[in-house]
């Protein structure tokens, strides 16, 4: 038999048995819409969580005091920061940097903030975009000025417009307030993923990091930020510090991009161990297409006696067959990437994360549904090819 002839023939029976067909293809486009869809949220959840954390400042080498070192009463300063950006080579910028959980009181809105102290350098080391007003100062650092940067979410949330500058809010941490100027407004952090959370997520504010030592009383900082991708030089740095304060291992460093790098192989495994249990769908749709063909094989043993008896060979039946479960599957992959469409339209709608449908991934599933299909129709094809004709023909 031709190629063509077998194909004409798979397609045949495909029709003549639409119904149980239908329900196999269904079956199957269940488990590739499943396995598409959350690849898709898993790519695109990492794409979004990698862009908060440029959003809130997540970048460069974090260098900080280790938890023994604390215990002895040693701490950063604001001082440290400037001397590493003056005394270590490589080191572009250095912010010092303190956060605090408290609230915030405006109007008549209350909520939970997180408080950024930091500097003048904010703008390069946090990487926010400023849409009103000014960011901070070296005035207003060396001053311990009561003025804040807020992002447009909460201004637009408050007053129902992004440019608030000249508003006043009162900061509380613990049983500590202060009564900010509000000077700059810049982009918004809450979107994407953070959506999902809603009023669950903290407002973020930035004051000048002088400002809130005087709100908690404390006169050290949290940490120092490096913008350094080296961290050789951020070794320096840390051993600078260490020699400063007479210790040889009082602090230490974390690059940013391996937390970074981290995170996403964490959302990448979890993405895989899902998508292989969807995957499992694919596989038991597989043992429907076999339940079909073996069930096709049976009620066409007399059909398949004739045709081995105008000279169709085992070969030509078992291709057939194979043909007959791999149309099956490529079907039931079309539809299941048609259908995936859907929901992973819904959920870019709902989250505001801008989810695409990839090749690879449609490929993956595709593949895997193709696969599984020629994997489940070889053994009723093997069946359906060692028929003895006669005995084929013979049967009711």
């Amino acid at each position: 038999m031709k190629l063509t002839d077998i194909l004409r023939l798979a397609l045949g029976n495909f029709l003549r048995g639409r119904i149980r067909s239908l329900l196999t293809i269904c079956s199957i486009s269940i488990g590739v819409a499943s396995v598409i869809l959350i690849l898709t949220l898993g790519d695109g959840s990492r794409a979004a969580i990698s862009e908060q954390l440029d959003r809130i400042g997540l970048d460069g080498i974090m260098i900080y005091p280790k938890q023994i070192a604390i215990s002895q009463g040693i701490a950063l300063t604001g001082q440290d920061a400037y001397e590493l950006a003056e005394n270590i080579q490589g080191i572009d910028k250095s912010m010092p940097i303190m956060v605090r959980y408290g609230s915030y009181r405006i109007k008549n809105w209350q909520g939970n903030a997180l408080v950024y102290g930091v500097d003048d350098t904010m703008r390069d080391v946090l990487k926010v975009d400023l849409l009103y007003g000014r960011m901070l100062n070296r005035i207003d650092v060396n001053a311990g000025k009561n003025v804040i940067v807020i992002s447009s979410d909460f201004a637009e949330m408050v007053y129902r417009r992004k440019n608030i500058v000249g508003k006043s809010i009162r900061i509380y941490v613990g049983t500590n307030f202060e009564e900010y100027e509000i000077i700059g407004v810049v982009s918004s952090h809450k979107d994407g993923i953070s959506q999902l959370l809603g009023d669950t997520l903290p407002q973020f504010f930035y004051v000048p990091y002088t400002s809130l030592m005087r709100l908690v009383k404390e006169d050290t900082v949290d940490e120092v930020v490096i913008l350094s991708d080296d961290e050789s030089v951020a070794a320096k740095a840390v051993s600078y510090l260490n020699r400063k304060y007479g210790n040889s291992n009082s602090f230490r460093f974390e690059n940013i991009n391996g937390i970074r790098d981290r995170i996403d192989n964490v959302i990448y495994l979890i993405a895989m161990f899902i998508s292989a249990i969807a995957a499992i769908a694919i596989i038991v749709a597989g043992i429907g297409i076999m339940n079909t063909m073996m069930s096709q094989a049976i009620e066409r043993k007399r059909e398949i006696g004739i045709y081995l008896t105008l000279g169709a060979t085992g070969r030509d039946i078992m291709l057939s067959f194979l043909a007959e479960s791999a149309v099956l599957s490529a079907i039931g992959g079309i539809l299941g990437i048609i259908v995936s469409v859907i929901p992973i339209s819904v959920v870019s709608e709902i989250t505001k994360i801008q989810f695409s449908l990839q090749l690879r991934h449609i490929l993956i599933a595709e593949g895997i549904s193709i696969f599984c299909g020629l994997l489940f129709g070889v053994s009723p094809a093997m069946r359906a090819a060692s028929l003895n004709p006669i005995d084929a023909i013979r049967s009711e």
